[in-house]
């Protein structure tokens, strides 16, 4: 930081340089300082999509959801194939609650992303957080939760939502989550995947971290793993 700091003294019009401020203010937590610095990026490159995408992710940080959701267009409009910005976007949607658009937003996008050998899939696992934390009504959350396998699933991509399910599993080790909650939880889950051979080992997983959480850590059931399933779970359940 004092490196950029001294860089923007002596080239007060270093867009670069100002960018890289901006991302180590944001890995330092000085989330309004970074913002300012991924302003003044833009204000010397108006083009600049990293710097758009960047400030979008810190004013998501910040909870200023619209001010997020227009930098991300920003930087679609700049990059339109930049896939992150395009997910991320989404995630803010969700958060507003405006499900129908999300949902409709993630169709278009996997339809044009998916197609990649390599592409971001969204952070799902924070889609799951979103959902969750949306309301406490069953129902809903099934709801909710089937539409979104839905979509990944038409576009051949549901193995990535298995990725999701999984990262998502501290979540629910809080002391906070209720076991009756986490089962509720799991059981939508088998419900919607039983059919979906890519979300086998996930839903193991899930099933597993439950059961640990209601027996309140016996480890006798992690032992019911194979010993690389183990490996992947236990860093998950120990966490929070």
């Amino acid at each position: 930081l004092a490196s950029y700091e001294r860089t923007v003294e002596i080239d007060p019009n270093d867009d670069e340089t100002w960018y890289n401020r901006g991302v180590a203010l944001g890995e330092l937590g000085r989330l309004e300082e970074a913002l300012a610095s991924y302003d003044r990026a833009i204000e010397i490159k108006p083009d600049y999509d990293s710097a758009w995408y960047n400030r979008g992710n810190t004013l998501f940080d910040l909870g200023r959801l619209e001010e997020a959701l227009a930098s991300y267009e920003g930087a679609i409009e700049i990059n339109p194939g930049d896939d992150r910005a395009w997910f991320n976007r989404i995630e803010v949607i969700f958060k507003q609650n405006n499900w129908d658009k999300g949902f409709k937003d993630l169709d278009i996008g996997l339809n044009h992303f998916a197609k990649g050998e390599e592409f971001y899939p969204g952070d799902i696992a924070a889609y799951l957080q979103i959902i969750w934390d949306s309301t406490t009504d069953i129902k809903v959350w099934q709801s909710r939760l089937q539409t979104l396998v839905a979509i990944y699933d038409k576009h051949q991509v549901v193995s990535t939502v298995g990725k999701g399910i999984v990262a998502h599993i501290p979540n629910l080790m809080s002391d906070l989550v209720s076991d009756k909650l986490a089962r509720a939880w799991l059981e939508i889950w088998q419900e919607i995947a039983e059919d979906k051979s890519e979300l086998t080992i996930a839903l193991r997983l899930l099933k597993t971290a439950v059961e640990y959480k209601e027996k309140k850590g016996d480890r006798k059931i992690l032992l019911r793993l194979a010993k690389e399933e183990r490996e992947i779970l236990e860093p998950l359940i120990k966490k929070q």
